[in-house]
């Protein structure tokens, strides 16, 4: 007994799902990104509270112990920036690659240009409004068309949360050598002015 294709209400359903799925995953993406962007300024604002204290202390410091000092404070910032600057890549607003784009719209049957209108395409029609362009194109959707739009939509939102993991990923990733360069700092700085 062969298995019966699924209907047309499955099929949008499934691809609706999916959508929802990975805009879902988008947010999350967004909410790591901002609490460890939260994190970051809490540590920034801690260690430049300790080092600004530091300042005439460190005047007194060997030679050793200053180049200690440093390098351990230059290495945090260096993770720092580097983690920073991978997160706002994450929470960015993201247009999928001309690539994607072109290769999808290409690609028959063609997706509908509703999810994703192309830039002036819907003002290019005379005597009516953009909002009245986009329902006209409502208005001539074929089942085949909203599958094939769903499907775009699906492929577009896929290849956001894959930026935006990927950006997410190496934020928290280079966080942790940052917080190993802040407490061996905190640790060497306490050592030292116990030991004064």
């Amino acid at each position: 007994m062969s298995a019966q294709p699924p209907s047309q209400r499955v099929r949008r359903d499934l691809l609706l799902a999916a959508i929802n799925d990975i805009q879902g995953s988008v947010h999350a993406n967004d909410s790591k990104s901002a609490a460890v962007l939260i994190v970051h300024g809490l540590v920034f604002g801690g260690i430049t509270a300790v080092t600004t204290k530091l300042g005439s202390l460190f005047a007194h410091a060997g030679t050793a112990m200053q180049v200690v000092i440093a390098s351990e404070l230059g290495m945090a910032l260096a993770f720092f920036v580097a983690s920073v600057v991978a997160l706002l890549l994450a929470v960015i607003p993201h247009r999928p690659g001309r690539k994607l784009i072109e290769r999808n719209l290409s690609s028959k049957p063609y997706p509908p240009d509703i999810f994703y209108p192309q830039p002036g395409s819907l003002s290019a029609v005379k005597c009516q409004s953009e909002t009245g362009a986009l329902l006209k194109r409502l208005d001539n959707l074929t089942v085949r068309a909203t599958e094939a739009g769903l499907a775009y939509e699906l492929v577009k939102v896929q290849d956001i949360q894959l930026r935006e993991a990927r950006y997410t990923r190496w934020g928290v990733c280079l966080l942790l050598p940052e917080l190993a360069f802040v407490l061996s700092y905190l640790v060497t700085v306490g050592i030292w002015a116990l030991a004064r």
